[in-house]
């Protein structure tokens, strides 16, 4: 991708993306860095540190730290230094939001495809459902229909505990239930 490429990918000039490029310009925001990111469709971190040698050594401030150390502490999996309170709680907030994201694709996922194998009416008695928060399952008596919306009804209600515990440690949880959006795509004629 050329410089002009991305400047016009990310919103940033030209005269920014070849001096971040060629060393000129040695400091990034994290704007720019997520950006950047977007644009090149790749994780910040990959832009960030050298994840192909993750066992090389680099000096951050006083500390000598592997690129696998480095990128285990940006994912809140480890800290460079003795855990603090603050530390520990972004650390929780990190794991259970991860948690919660990971469970909302779960039902999203799995109402996508007990739709696509549901008949005309199944579909209708789905949506129905879901538009009352009652238990879907009954909907599509046999075969994998019946076995994935058994797993949403479950992952729902897993969901409303991890929820539930990630703004008991702090976390702001999304306004919108995952059944809930899947039901505003799906009726916004967004999805198959």
């Amino acid at each position: 991708m050329s410089a002009q490429a991305l400047a016009d990918a990310t919103g940033l000039t030209r005269s920014i993306i070849t001096n971040i490029e060629n060393g000129r310009r040695e400091t990034v925001t994290l704007a720019e860095l997520e950006s950047i990111s977007i644009a090149l469709g790749v994780p910040p971190i990959a832009l960030a540190l050298p994840v192909d040698r993750p066992f090389d050594w680099v000096r951050t401030g006083d500390l000598n730290v592997s690129v696998l150390g480095l990128m285990s502490w940006w994912s809140g999996d480890v800290t460079l230094r003795d855990r603090t309170k603050a530390g520990i709680q972004a650390s929780r907030l990190i794991q259970w939001g991860e948690q919660l994201g990971a469970q909302r694709a779960s039902i999203q996922r799995d109402l996508d495809e007990a739709f696509h194998v549901a008949d005309e009416l199944q579909r209708a008695r789905i949506v129905a459902a879901l538009t009352r928060d009652d238990p879907v399952a009954n909907f599509i008596s046999d075969g994998t229909g019946a076995v994935l919306l058994e797993h949403v009804d479950e992952s729902r209600r897993a969901y409303r505990v991890i929820a539930e515990q990630f703004e008991l440690i702090g976390g702001v949880p999304p306004e919108v239930d995952p059944v809930a959006q899947w039901l505003q795509r799906r009726v916004a004629g967004k999805d198959g």
